[in-house]
């Protein structure tokens, strides 16, 4: 006999939209619940390519599938894990170390 899909398999994602410009992300930080469904949408109003990269727990590192370019954009679904602050970075050259970096807040 087949389960009943749970609470959190059911719920709608959270949509956080993130504007990638050269070379930061708007907004920069956000915060959503432990366990929640997350539904990432990167907008690329840069000039170059972007993308962006969770730093999870476990060393696990969360990507949009391939770097999007100018006026792209691309989403990213995933469960938040449990609490704690999480950086994203765009993985793209060394855009991260010039400043395009921000924070994901788990609680």
């Amino acid at each position: 006999m087949a389960q009943a899909p749970s609470a959190a398999d059911t719920q709608q994602p959270l949509t956080i939209e993130i504007t990638a410009t050269d070379y930061e992300f708007t907004p920069s930080e956000f915060t959503v619940p432990p366990g929640a469904k997350v539904k990432v949408t990167l907008l690329n109003k840069g000039r170059k390519d972007h993308n962006i990269q969770f730093d999870m727990p476990d060393n696990q590192k969360l990507k949009l599938a391939r770097d999007i370019k100018a006026g792209e954009s691309m989403s990213l679904e995933f469960t938040a894990p449990g609490p704690g602050t999480f950086t994203f970075i765009c993985p793209v050259g060394m855009h991260s170390t010039i400043g395009m970096k921000g924070r994901m807040i788990v609680e």
